[in-house]
């Protein structure tokens, strides 16, 4: 049996023995030749890679608490066994003495652990936007820590690359992931449910060109290169949609975060760029770049779910309490950050632009009303429209939606 200092050690009387059979190291060899990592012990520091089954064998007979502790001991003057309906052991008190000494710290340590707080791992949809930020932000306020959670937050360049993380399990949760994403992943058997809206109706997304831009309205967008974030993502779904409305035909480009978008416009790579206020909104002011249209000139999209919060379904079946309770405490944040002129200051620091712009995002891009979570409207139209862009094939049916939609989430 082979150590992993820090996780399990060789020297006890129950030993580990791996798997041998010929045909197990073919595989495991297969793996390797493919770029798999060969693990030679998956219940140590790390779990991914090959490896073969871990056994508790001795001399071909499986080894148990009994054989390898029990058994041995037997003929110690100071143990005595019974059988029965169960066995018995009867140690001397002076001895038993250390045992419970040990057996009462590990108590204490267990307790210690119950009470330690619960960790979720949350993939935020973009940092820096208003709608993103309240994980980050209500656990610097410590609404979360009071509710026993932890939040370890990363963010993403868009919905689809937030979607992958909860699918994978590197996130328990994805905020700010789109409609059309989210019904496809789902369809093909993601393991992946919705706990909560993240945005509804269509003030927030903007899209823009340069000042000296020839695109001076709708009909000049004919031919160009207009930005979205991710396949899949509510900047998709507005991208695609404004080519009906408008009667034009362009080239829809994936440009990821808003700050990599500005970058390709600023630089001629792309003809009309996007963003979600409050990023860029002060470019807007000093007139270095214009607004061309917002994805409230889509009608059906004003009143329709355009984001969700998802989880990834396996974590929610272990520990759904945990996700109650985040939950609890997100909507708790959402009312802080539409009652409290701290909570504005905080995301201006945060998102390092100066508060006068910071209050833009809640007063003109961000109502509260759009960004409550357990508000969803508009599926049959999300859906219709993810059936015209092929991400679904037909409409999700009712059983599919409450597998899917867990909204309120209890």
């Amino acid at each position: 049996m082979c150590e992993t200092p820090g996780f399990r050690h060789g020297k006890g009387p129950k030993r580990k023995s791996p798997y041998k059979d010929p045909l197990v190291d073919a595989c495991s060899k297969a793996a390797q030749a493919t770029g798999y990592a060969f693990n030679d012990d998956y219940n140590g520091a790390q779990q991914d890679g090959f490896s073969p089954m871990q056994m508790t064998m001795r001399n071909g007979w499986r080894e148990s608490a009994a054989t390898a502790y029990l058994q041995p001991a037997l003929s110690r003057d100071n143990l005595a066994a019974s059988r029965g309906g169960r066995e018995m052991i009867k140690l001397s008190l002076r001895l038993a003495m250390p045992a419970l000494t040990l057996l009462v710290g590990l108590n204490c340590a267990a307790v210690a652990q119950d009470n330690a707080p619960d960790k979720l791992r949350i993939a935020g949809g973009l940092a820096g936007t208003w709608e993103n930020s309240f994980s980050e932000l209500g656990q610097n306020a410590g609404f979360f820590k009071k509710h026993g959670l932890v939040l370890e937050i990363f963010y993403t360049q868009g919905a689809g690359e937030t979607q992958q993380a909860v699918i994978s399990g590197s996130a328990d949760i994805g905020t700010g992931i789109g409609t059309f994403n989210t019904f496809g992943a789902f369809v093909k058997g993601a393991p992946i449910r919705v706990i909560a809206a993240t945005h509804t109706g269509a003030n927030d997304l903007t899209w823009y060109v340069k000042a000296d831009s020839p695109i001076r309205d709708k009909k000049d967008l004919a031919g160009k290169s207009v930005a979205y974030s991710t396949a899949g993502s509510s900047t998709y779904a507005a991208v695609q949609a404004f080519q009906k409305v408008f009667g034009v035909a362009y080239k829809p480009v994936a440009t990821g975060s808003p700050a990599s978008t500005l970058t390709q416009v600023m630089s001629g790579q792309i003809d009309v760029g996007w963003t979600s206020p409050p990023f860029a909104v002060d470019l807007l002011r000093e007139g270095k770049i214009r607004q061309v249209m917002r994805a409230s000139d889509v009608p059906e999209l004003r009143n329709q779910t355009a984001r969700f919060m998802t989880a990834n379904a396996l974590a929610i079946e272990s520990r759904r309490a945990v996700f109650v309770r985040y939950l609890q405490a997100y909507r708790e944040v959402v009312d802080w950050m539409y009652a409290d002129k701290a909570a504005v200051k905080a995301f201006a620091d945060w998102a390092h632009i100066p508060e006068a712009i910071a209050r833009l995002a809640p007063e003109d891009y961000y109502p509260k009303n759009n960004v409550l979570p357990d508000r969803i409207e508009g599926l049959d139209l999300a859906m219709a429209d993810a059936v015209s862009f092929k991400y679904i094939a037909t409409p999700l049916t009712k059983e599919q939606l409450a597998t899917l939609i867990l909204v309120p989430f209890k």
